[in-house]
């Protein structure tokens, strides 16, 4: 696997830390929707959550063999720990979640994934800056349900400013992507897993009009 480890966790957490002290005055498995929405034990005024989540997975085909299926289940354990900490009129959270998978039968393909996730929302006055990333390494069907599993890493960054003045609002970001393969199998011909590492450049406007105090009109 090539190494691709981003370096985006310590630009948000040294950023934002930055622009809250000297600038002060003024949420299987992707992005920080609940982040920091989360439940969980007052420390001070720190946030603390953990969670403990179970399933049971049925693969009728786990080698994709065409001639030679084979059936086994699956229990995934997903537990998770994070902390969410205010600072004034900003706060900073992240947590981490494990995939646990132990298959009934072929204890060769257990494995573990893992998710890591941060954000750091900065309100101004009139502005909000808000950076997130979530990183992700795991091991699923490369493209579709008919690709071999594969040990994957994912990593998403965005950074993305934010301002309402009466009726009207905007939000401007910027997101980085990156994905990598950590298989040297071959794909096609001469292409392997590996070829298919990725990086994506991508910024986003969103306009907003609000008629009512919740209802608003997306640009």
């Amino acid at each position: 696997m090539h190494n691709h480890k981003p370096h985006y966790l310590i630009a948000f957490l040294a950023i934002p830390s930055f622009l809250i002290f000297h600038c002060a005055v003024a949420d299987a498995q992707l992005t920080s929707k609940d982040l920091p929405n989360r439940n969980g034990y007052k420390l001070g005024e720190a946030l603390l959550h953990a969670a403990l989540k179970t399933e049971e997975q049925l693969d009728t085909n786990i080698f994709l063999s065409n001639s030679d299926r084979r059936f086994d289940s699956i229990t995934v354990l997903r537990p998770s720990v994070g902390l969410e900490i205010p600072l004034r009129r900003h706060r900073l959270s992240a947590d981490y979640e494990a995939g646990i998978f132990c298959y009934g039968t072929y204890k060769e393909q257990d494995h573990i994934d893992h998710r890591f996730r941060g954000l750091a929302e900065i309100n101004w006055s009139d502005y909000a800056l808000t950076v997130n990333d979530a990183f992700r390494v795991y091991t699923d069907r490369a493209s579709d349900e008919d690709s071999n599993r594969v040990r994957r890493g994912e990593n998403n960054f965005r950074v993305g400013v934010a301002a309402e003045f009466n009726r009207l609002g905007f939000d401007i970001g910027y997101t980085n992507r990156v994905e990598t393969y950590d298989s040297r199998q071959i794909v096609y011909q001469s292409l392997i897993y590996e070829d298919k590492d990725r990086m994506t450049n991508m910024i986003d406007a969103t306009a907003s009009y609000r008629l009512w105090p919740k209802t608003s009109i997306l640009f």
